[in-house]
């Protein structure tokens, strides 16, 4: 969940999501709440041969940075929109 800021109440439908990749590079995460860097431990990040997008998959003992950051609940069908125009789905 998303942290309550002690100096204003934090509505309760917003969503912590992590965003890696396409979501620092487009800049989705800029206007959103609560941006923070994060470690995301026991994935790693993958880019297989022939895709422009790297993969987080399960590995132990692994790691990598990533941001994480506040959406409002409506906001998530249009990042999921954005991503999927920017990746021509």
């Amino acid at each position: 969940m998303c942290p309550q800021n002690s100096n204003s109440e934090l509505p309760s439908n917003l969503i912590s999501i992590v965003g890696y990749g396409t979501f620092i590079t487009q800049g989705y995460w800029k206007k959103k709440i609560n941006v923070e860097v994060c470690l995301i431990k026991d994935f790693i990040r993958i880019f297989p041969k022939g895709n422009w997008f790297p993969y987080a998959l399960p590995c132990k003992h692994s790691s990598f940075w990533a941001l994480r950051f506040c959406v409002y609940e409506e906001e998530l069908d249009e990042l999921d929109t954005k991503i999927k125009k920017d990746w021509k789905i």
